[in-house]
C-alpha cells in the first residue's frame, strides 16, 4: 500500500511512504527518489490528497536502460511518473540503502 506522496519544495526529491502488511505484520518503507524532474500526476479522484491516502501498489516500473532513469508509479488511486537521479529504500530499522546512484 501506499500510504502518503511528498514532494521537497523545489520538486526535486519525491518521498512515496508505503505499507508491506503481509499477514497484519504492518512493515513501513519509503521509496527516496532525488533530482527529480518532468513530474506526471494522473489522480483518479480529484477529491483525494495524495499527502494521506491508502492507496494499492499496482505496479513499479524503474527503467535505467536509457540516457535517463524513469520511475513509473501505478495504483489504484493515481499514476506518477518522472525521470530521477538516484534511488534509495528507507525503513525504520536499517540505514539508508541507495539502489541507484
Amino acid at each position: 500500500m501506499v500510504t502518503a506522496v511528498t514532494m521537497s519544495e523545489d520538486a526535486q526529491t519525491i518521498r512515496v511512504s508505503c505499507l508491506y502488511d503481509p499477514q497484519k505484520a504492518q512493515m513501513p518503507y519509503t521509496l527516496v527518489f532525488q533530482d527529480c524532474a518532468q513530474i506526471s500526476w494522473d489522480i483518479f479522484d480529484d477529491a483525494l490528497d495524495p499527502c494521506q491516502l491508502d492507496a494499492e501498489l499496482i505496479g513499479l516500473s524503474l527503467r535505467t536502460d536509457g540516457p535517463q532513469r524513469l520511475a513509473v508509479i501505478t495504483t489504484d488511486v493515481f499514476e506518477l511518473s518522472f525521470f530521477y537521479g538516484s534511488f534509495s529504500l528507507q525503513t525504520p530499522t536499517s540505514t539508508l540503502h541507495t539502489i541507484r546512484t
